[in-house]
């Protein structure tokens, strides 16, 4: 495994049981939860931008397209838009 993007994993016919995932899953949702709380969005959270280490722990990584939220705006490269529209 190691190194190789969940994307790639399913692709190739690879499978997890039901638990491990359950459990894989709530530490990636924990985590982006802990980004929304310091006002971070990801917004490209997909099995593509998902690592499987060695061990199997996935890791959600690029974050280029992620912007910052405040007061109900979104700041992207320095422009602001209404979160909303």
């Amino acid at each position: 495994m190691g190194d190789s993007t969940l994307s790639n994993l399913l692709r190739n016919e690879k499978s997890y049981d039901a638990k491990f995932t359950v459990n894989q899953m709530a530490r990636l949702l924990h985590a982006i939860h802990g980004m929304h709380k310091c006002g971070v969005v990801h917004r490209g959270v997909s099995p593509k931008n998902i690592v499987v280490a060695n061990n199997g722990d996935f890791t959600l990584f690029d974050f280029s397209s992620c912007v910052i939220t405040t007061a109900g705006a979104m700041i992207n490269g320095g422009e602001f838009a209404s979160a909303w529209s």
